[in-house]
């Protein structure tokens, strides 16, 4: 967190930024989140079905919560309810992030959770237009972080999001491992595969780390389709401290998936 605030405050250093909406993203890590249908008729009650919802499905207590909803399509004119995505976070969360944007003075417009982060940023970049609607057709987008790993499916008639503990840390510590040197040099050689004595045994210990993940994601592909029907990935888009991982991306492309 604090080397955060400093990179933030070198980068608002730079007075042509001084009026820049700034929209904050939140872990998946702290997210609470269930789909809800909401009435369509009858938008003021929204707020009291998001409390309702919250306080019999989330485990913390409501006074503790943060709590927003995103309805992801408008409703049709014969349609008594939308779907939509209830989003919750403990208060201190929030709190937090807020102070450090404060302290910043910079111009922060909201805080979105990070699968609906990455839902916009599709929209806007007009990749869920590629998506056929009504038909089976999902975006898959992979988010590998330094800790965790955000797995998420876009189809036109919904989305479905998962995170696992499993990210970029990993593949430091099993070449610690593997190759018996410290994390530090372990994660040296993650970023420079050179720097090994071996590259073939290095890239070994990798692709035997990437079990975990292959078997993880092909288990969200199955959760995900009894929820999103059955899915036909049209295109899988790995983002995140991950990307430059080049057995990653030949991962997410493999047939068996």
């Amino acid at each position: 967190a604090t080397e955060l605030y400093k990179a933030l405050e070198r980068a608002f250093e730079d007075s042509s930024l001084g009026e820049t909406p700034v929209v904050c993203n939140l872990p998946s890590s702290d997210l609470l989140s269930r789909y809800m249908d909401l009435p369509s008729d009858n938008p003021s009650k929204h707020a009291d079905f998001v409390g309702q919802e919250a306080q019999a499905n989330i485990p913390i207590a409501y006074d503790l919560l943060s709590t927003g909803y995103y309805i992801f399509e408008k409703a049709r004119e014969s349609s008594v309810s939308q779907v939509a995505m209830l989003t919750a976070l403990r208060k201190t969360d929030v709190e937090a992030r807020e102070s450090m944007f404060k302290q910043l003075k910079v111009n922060l417009v909201g805080m979105l959770a990070e699968p609906v982060a990455n839902y916009n940023a599709l929209k806007h970049l007009n990749y869920l237009g590629e998506v056929n609607p009504g038909s089976a057709e999902a975006i898959m987008m992979v988010d590998v972080g330094h800790v965790r790993t955000n797995i998420q499916f876009f189809t036109s008639f919904g989305s479905w999001f998962r995170t696992i503990d499993w990210g970029i840390e990993s593949l430091s510590q099993a070449l610690a491992v593997g190759l018996k040197i410290t994390h530090k040099d372990g994660d040296g050689v993650r970023r420079n595969i050179m720097r090994s004595k071996s590259v073939s045994e290095s890239m070994g210990f990798l692709r035997e780390a990437c079990t975990v993940p292959k078997r993880e994601i092909e288990r969200s592909v199955r959760a995900a389709t009894e929820q999103l029907k059955e899915l036909e990935v049209v295109e899988s888009i790995l983002v995140g401290g991950g990307v430059y991982q080049p057995f990653l991306g030949s991962l997410l492309n493999n047939e068996d998936l």
